[in-house]
């Protein structure tokens, strides 16, 4: 699970940063009209939304430590990692969480 949501942040980042770029030009030439932007951005919206409900849904991949609900690193501070070198990992999956919501 941990592989494909990765995989799949990455991809709506890499796509994001490909419409930015492409809407500079198509602006400017004008040829990027409301519809299409309504479009793009409508598509780019239902990514993010999809990548919030997978990071902030239930982990029940392992058998052994199920997680129903929220991720602890969500509900919790980072302080309450188990190692101490486990705390910048917590802030970047929070910070993760709230680029996309802001994206959102």
């Amino acid at each position: 699970m941990f592989n494909s949501l990765t995989s799949y942040n990455l991809v709506i980042g890499v796509l994001s940063l490909f419409f930015l770029l492409a809407k500079a030009p198509m602006h400017l030439m004008r040829v990027f009209y409301p519809p299409l932007s309504v479009a793009v951005h409508a598509v780019l919206t239902a990514l993010y939304i999809v990548s919030v409900r997978f990071q902030a849904g239930s982990d029940m991949s392992d058998p052994a430590h199920p997680q129903p609900g929220p991720p602890w690193y969500i509900t919790k501070n980072c302080n309450v990692a188990a190692h101490k070198e486990n705390i910048g990992y917590c802030q970047q999956a929070k910070s993760l969480f709230a680029v996309d919501i802001i994206m959102m």
